[in-house]
C-alpha cells in the first residue's frame, strides 16, 4: 500500500480510489490525477465511472447500445480474460460507464 507521505503535499488528502456497490451498479471514482497527471482536460475522460453489471449478455448489449447513443465508445462490449464481457464508454452527457459481468 502506498504511504500518503510519499505523495506530493497537494495530493495527500485526495481519494485514490473509491467503489460504492449496489446489486447491479457500482460507482467507481477517484480525485483527478492522484497517481499521474493524465486527467481532465488532457485526456477528456471523467474521473468517475458507473459500473453496470447486468444479469446477461442480451441485457448488457441493450444497455450498452442505449448509453452509447451520442456518446463515445472507448472499449466495445466484448469477452475479456477478466470478465464474461466488458465495455467502456462515455455517454452523451460526459458520464463514464463500464458494462461488465
Amino acid at each position: 500500500m502506498m504511504d500518503p507521505a510519499d505523495l506530493p503535499a497537494e495530493k495527500r488528502n485526495k481519494i485514490a480510489w473509491i467503489a460504492l456497490d449496489t446489486e447491479n451498479l457500482t460507482l467507481n471514482g477517484e480525485d483527478v490525477g492522484v497517481f499521474n497527471d493524465l486527467s481532465i482536460p488532457s485526456n477528456h475522460q471523467p474521473n468517475q465511472w458507473l459500473v453496470l453489471s447486468p444479469d446477461g449478455r442480451e441485457e448488457a448489449d441493450e444497455l450498452f447500445a442505449k448509453l452509447a447513443e451520442g456518446g463515445q465508445i472507448l472499449y466495445p462490449l466484448e469477452e475479456q480474460a477478466f470478465a464474461e464481457f466488458y465495455g467502456r464508454l462515455i455517454d452523451r452527457f460526459g458520464i463514464g460507464w463500464d458494462v461488465m459481468k
